[in-house]
């Protein structure tokens, strides 16, 4: 979280405060000692800030929320930017083509991590519609206790070499 809050910070340096930002932590004491492995929420949220918020005419909110169910932890991310839709049709318009290499560094991390996993870690984009207006996009990262319990950062080392194979 603290690696996250100094990304987020640096990118509200970067852009001149054009958006405000909040953590939301709901999780217990215990819980928030886990291990998210890297790589999973930044992307998310640079996302969320590259192809939402930086293209709206608006000041720019985020709101990233990462709370325990009993099954796992959800890692919400929601901007007020342009929407997916949105994005997709400006960069398919844009005379540079754009490579999202944080979607694929995403894609990847979590076959990598689900790989031989009964339970899935699975992420889920999607449009805000409020009063038939969109108003943004949101992000859910699912990662499960079953997997969590499993992840040390010697762990991760251990499944990046699994990739290379």
């Amino acid at each position: 979280v603290e690696y996250l809050k100094s990304y987020i910070e640096l990118q509200c340096l970067r852009l001149n405060n054009r958006f405000d930002y909040c953590i939301d932590l709901k999780m217990e004491e215990s819980a928030s000692k886990i291990f998210i492995p890297p790589l999973l929420i930044q992307p998310i949220v640079e996302n969320a800030i590259l192809h939402g918020i930086i293209p709206s005419k608006n000041k720019g909110v985020l709101i990233v929320t990462i709370k325990e169910e009993p099954e796992g932890i959800y890692i919400i991310t929601e901007d007020n930017g342009v929407g997916v839709e949105a994005s997709k049709k400006r960069n398919k318009k844009s005379k540079i083509q754009h490579k999202s290499f944080g979607s694929k560094i995403l894609t990847e991390s979590i076959e990598i991590l689900n790989h031989h996993q009964s339970s899935k870690i699975t992420f889920t984009l999607t449009e805000i519609d409020k009063k038939e207006v969109l108003s943004g996009a949101c992000g859910t990262l699912f990662i499960p206790f079953l997997i969590i319990h499993k992840l040390t950062p010697k762990s991760i080392l251990k499944l990046k070499s699994y990739e290379k194979t």
